[in-house]
């Protein structure tokens, strides 16, 4: 969680620093200070002497590479995001054919073969659950830091929220 934490404070200061510029920008950054010919000319030879066009536009790409990045960040926790909500909507959907097949009482054992003579509808259930146990085998071999990633982002999610 600390590496999460120093994440998002460093997120959090490439926003205020993103804010700072775009407020530098318009605020502060002229193009011409004057409509005097002596004015634009002394401008001029200080803009070109102290590089600020040149230094203005470095800082420019830089913060927008900066936003580049935190964006592509962000882009992967929502799919971080959307693939645990895919796989708990997933267990809910395994759920609901669960119960759809049993009812909302789940019978026991004895009541299970008594319910359900055939064996066809037998074989159907145990294939379900069969499947059931294998897809959610499969889930946690695919993802085997998955809660805790996805908790994280959660929790940044959140953080960012307030």
């Amino acid at each position: 969680m600390q590496d999460s934490e120093r994440k998002g404070r460093a997120f959090e200061r490439a926003r205020d620093l993103r804010g700072e510029f775009l407020l530098f920008h318009n605020k502060y950054w002229f193009t011409e200070i004057t409509n005097q010919d002596q004015g634009i000319d002394m401008f001029n030879r200080w803009e070109t002497a102290l590089r600020n066009k040149q230094l203005f536009e470095e800082v420019k790409q830089e913060l927008s590479e900066l936003n580049e990045y935190i964006e592509r960040e962000h882009a992967g926790n929502l799919d971080l995001l959307v693939g645990g909500l895919t796989v708990l909507a997933a267990a809910g959907l395994i759920l609901t054919i669960w119960l759809s097949f049993l009812g909302a009482n789940i019978p026991s054992i004895e009541e299970w073969f008594r319910l359900h003579d055939s064996a066809a509808a037998f074989l159907a259930k145990l294939f379900l659950a069969v499947c059931t146990f294998f897809t959610l085998g499969a889930i946690a071999a695919l993802i085997p830091d998955f809660r805790s990633k996805f908790f994280g982002v959660i929790e940044n999610f959140v953080r960012n929220l307030k």
